[in-house]
């Protein structure tokens, strides 16, 4: 059994693509919140993903850690995807890839002394896939002005940065964004996304049949695979989608997501059979990261020394849609139950933010503590 640990409300990245797996990964993939193994105490054996690192507190990551480490004292072989305390989170990453002469372009906390940047550049979160929260700015003068106006919006500087932009098209006018899973010892392609945008995301994707056979190659063949596997390791990442594109004729990554959003196959543009095929590898990749353990039971968590309770050898977990456990099996039936009723036409007219703001309404109400 493997565990994906993510942050309540952030379980509609996985649920879909569980859905459409079906008994593929029933006794395989666990979702499983932070906030009930901080609560609890306590986890079944079990291989361990750890995402939403980026957002976790320092004292959340520290509690993190001590559930790794807990869990690799009880059970021998157990495999641990992206250590809580080694694993780069974005402004580590493009400033440890930047200063090794892998990305040409760099970022600056705006919290702390900028220094002499490369116009023009964008303003976003540290964390999450939010995405950037200005236009281009192309001049020392308009990222000041954008700056000193962020207060105005509600929105500090703290845990945001500047990031100097670096792309080109291709010679037909469009941008290209590759997106790559790792899941322990593989590389997977997901997708090429197409735009004229500068911003390259799944609403302005231009979608052509040209553009799905070349996507269709890119799946097919893995053709940056060696190169992807050297950037994750040193960002100390085992599991995540890696967010890259060409400039200058050399690779440049703007992101590893540890919890990306799968594929499912669930959009009707021509493209499904590709979601179809790189679910299908993922769902391969996961059921050969579920080794065999011989330990069985509940690992205690906390504090350090930890005790396995347990279980009969070979005892299975109950077959359910999703391996959820306490409160949160209603919170994932819940988006189980958003992406198989609502229709797809519906689904994209309803704003992303507005979307992301029912998620952390309804986890808060499923998995609050009474009174």
């Amino acid at each position: 059994m493997i565990h994906y640990i993510c942050r309540n409300g952030q379980q509609d990245t996985v649920v879909p693509f569980l859905c459409a797996a079906g008994d593929a990964l029933r006794n395989t993939l666990r979702v499983t919140p932070y906030e009930d193994i901080f609560s609890r105490g306590t986890l079944a054996a079990g291989h361990l993903i750890f995402t939403d690192l980026d957002r976790l507190s320092g004292h959340e990551l520290e509690a993190a850690h001590m559930v790794a480490r807990s869990m690799r004292d009880a059970v021998p072989g157990v495999r641990v995807l992206n250590e809580p305390a080694r694993s780069r989170q974005r402004y580590s990453l493009l400033t440890t890839l930047w200063k090794e002469g892998i990305n040409p372009f760099r970022a600056a906390r705006l919290d702390d002394t900028i220094p002499a940047l490369r116009y023009p550049v964008f303003i976003r979160r540290e964390d999450g896939a939010f995405g950037p929260e200005t236009d281009l700015l192309y001049s020392e003068e308009e990222l000041h002005d954008a700056i000193a106006s962020l207060p105005a919006r509600g929105l500090p500087l703290r845990g945001r940065i500047a990031v100097e932009y670096c792309a080109e098209k291709n010679a037909d006018g469009h941008y290209r964004k590759y997106g790559a899973f790792r899941i322990a010892d593989r590389i997977l392609p997901q997708h090429i996304q197409f735009s004229r945008h500068w911003m390259v995301k799944q609403d302005t994707n231009v979608i052509t049949p040209a553009f799905v056979a070349e996507e269709e190659q890119y799946i097919r063949h893995n053709p940056h695979e060696a190169e992807l596997m050297s950037i994750f390791d040193r960002a100390h990442v085992e599991f995540g989608r890696i967010d890259y594109a060409f400039a200058n004729g050399r690779l440049i990554v703007y992101e590893i997501n540890s919890n990306p959003a799968f594929p499912h196959g669930n959009h009707r543009n021509g493209r499904e059979h590709l979601r179809q095929e790189a679910g299908r590898r993922l769902v391969e990749a996961l059921m050969e990261a579920d080794a065999p353990l011989t330990t069985t039971g509940t690992v205690r968590c906390f504090p350090h020394g930890a005790a396995v309770q347990t279980s009969p050898a070979g005892a299975r977990a109950p077959r359910r849609i999703f391996q959820m456990v306490g409160k949160s099996a209603l919170l994932d039936r819940a988006i189980a139950l958003y992406w198989t009723a609502v229709p797809e036409s519906f689904r994209r007219m309803i704003p992303a933010e507005l979307k992301k703001s029912a998620m952390y309404m309804l986890s808060w109400l499923v998995m609050r503590e009474p009174g």
